[in-house]
């Protein structure tokens, strides 16, 4: 109700963050650099073929917030390695894996209600990351989408598996 109440909320100076704010993708990037300064040394380890210690961060993936945070803190410098651990609402795994979303319209219900989405509305942050910052290509995929799905390109595929891994599970 207070968020309804117009002058409670300019008077209070009321204001929500969801994640289709860009600020709460800021201030999860400060929990990514939080949580990585406290881990015990003996927890980094090196990716197979490399010397550089990195963190291994697990994800839960319901709309992809988390993860595009998760992709600016390492584009930052901070050296983890993600994994995106979707439901069995996994548009957002299959993306990773096969480099093709699709709307696939029901959605399941599943015991994690938060991660019950089948388009992931921060697709699009994730991708511009991924794609260099290439915003008419993102303009693009969303027109792609919206007209039944969307292909991404090698490279943007490659530069996405180095980076991320990803799963889904069910509720068995």
């Amino acid at each position: 109700r207070a968020f309804r109440d117009a002058a409670f909320k300019r008077a209070h100076r009321l204001g929500s963050v969801n994640s289709v704010n860009v600020v709460r993708l800021l201030v999860q990037v400060v929990h990514y650099f939080y949580a990585y300064l406290r881990l015990p040394e003996g927890d980094l380890r090196p990716p197979e073929g490399s010397s550089e210690r990195r963190a291994r961060v697990a994800v839960p993936c319901g709309a992809g917030g988390h993860l595009a945070a998760g992709l600016l803190a390492q584009q930052m410098g901070l050296p983890i390695t993600l994994l995106a651990a979707t439901n069995a609402n996994d548009a957002l795994h299959r993306l990773l894996a096969t480099g093709e979303l699709r709307a696939h319209g029901t959605v399941s219900q599943t015991a994690s209600p938060s991660m019950d989405i089948q388009v992931p509305y921060n697709v699009w942050r994730l991708l511009f990351v991924a794609s260099g910052g290439d915003a008419a290509a993102v303009r693009g995929w969303q027109a792609d989408f919206g007209a039944g799905g969307l292909t991404l390109p090698p490279r943007v595929r490659e530069w996405l598996r180095v980076r991320v891994a990803s799963a889904a599970v069910d509720d068995a």
